[in-house]
């Protein structure tokens, strides 16, 4: 399975390897309007969606399979298992294709969608801007239950040990039981929150009040809270102990996920909505400002840089030793070693 941030817990970690090395550009594929949607790779080949409507599946060598037409901009990013492409649009429905022909299988009509999609088993997840969380059958989209939150959902869930854990525009975010739909608690924050990411037994979670959240993710309690000087809308990265998040005062945060207490900070300009990934040895991050970075995970150092025109908002997928990410100059890039 490949889906935004990595996995099903939206953790932000990738297979690898690293880039170690300086990378180029080894192509691009031009859509026809920005790429704000973050690509998964799946057996050599890279899904995402476009603002001009589309969703896309190129070979890792940027050679274009098919494209798939729908009727709004499509800057949900897909989740891709067992040969299907499932992923949201604006003109209300969420979409299942076969990820080989790009033949629809189904779709079901839930609302405008910009959340991700997350698959596990027999059900697609997905938060929509009617306000719900959806649960839908696989293998035909029918709806097995709903959920609402009461505002709008832009962030994706994330699922963990048999619970979902969604947010809301309004800055609540729901602990739900992914069999049943059953809200198990709610927690408010008050102030619009990035999508989750849950490892260890801890939820963590950015807030436009500039502050990362790790709350317990069995009752909801606060754990900690780290302050930082923007607003924090890139959806945090775990891995071995440490949480990796930007935040919109164009910074790079590297904090203990146990204690809160920060390891490194690297000061990368723009505004950082774009979602780190997390590799084995690096830990990369794109700005606004065109910037996209790869940074040593122990010590936030720089190991190298390129350039994507106009911005990322799309979150990097670190996939056999190449870099996939969206630009907002309608371009899906492709970098590697030389």
């Amino acid at each position: 399975m490949s889906t935004f941030r990595g996995n099903s817990a939206r953790t932000g970690q990738q297979p690898g390897p690293d880039l170690l090395e300086q990378p180029e550009r080894k192509w691009r594929l031009h859509t026809r309007d920005q790429v704000l949607s973050s690509p998964a790779v799946v057996e050599g080949v890279v899904y995402v969606g476009s603002i001009d409507n589309s969703v896309y599946a190129v070979t890792t060598t940027g050679e274009r399979l098919w494209r798939y037409a729908t009727d709004d901009d499509v800057s949900s990013s897909p989740a891709v298992i067992d040969g299907v492409v499932y992923i949201g649009s604006i003109d209300g429905y969420l979409y299942a294709l076969d990820a080989e022909s790009g033949e629809r299988r189904w779709r079901a009509r839930v609302g405008q969608i910009v959340s991700a999609p997350v698959v596990v088993r027999n059900a697609v997840y997905v938060g929509s801007w009617d306000g719900n969380l959806y649960a839908l059958d696989t293998q035909s989209g029918e709806q097995q239950w709903t959920f609402p939150t009461g505002a709008e959902i832009f962030s994706s869930p994330a699922l963990d040990n048999g619970v979902l854990y969604t947010a809301n525009v309004i800055g609540i975010l729901f602990a739900v039981d992914a069999m049943t739909g059953t809200e198990l608690w709610q927690r408010e924050i008050d102030a619009q929150i990035s999508s989750p990411a849950v490892s260890e037994g801890t939820v963590f979670i950015g807030s436009v009040d500039g502050n990362l959240y790790a709350l317990d993710a069995v009752t909801g309690d606060d754990l900690w809270q780290y302050k930082t000087d923007g607003s924090v809308m890139s959806s945090p990265a775990v891995a071995d102990g440490t949480v990796y998040f930007g935040s919109n005062d164009g910074n790079v945060y590297a904090v203990d996920a146990v204690s809160g207490d920060l390891g490194w900070l690297y000061a990368l300009g723009g505004e950082l909505i774009s979602s780190p990934a997390v590799g084995p040895e690096l830990v990369y991050a794109g700005s606004m400002n065109g910037a996209v970075v790869a940074l040593d995970r122990r010590s936030g150092s720089e190991q190298w840089r390129v350039t994507v025109e106009d911005g990322v908002y799309s979150s990097p997928a670190v996939v056999d030793g190449m870099l996939f990410v969206g630009g907002n100059d309608g371009r899906l890039y492709a970098f590697g070693e030389p």
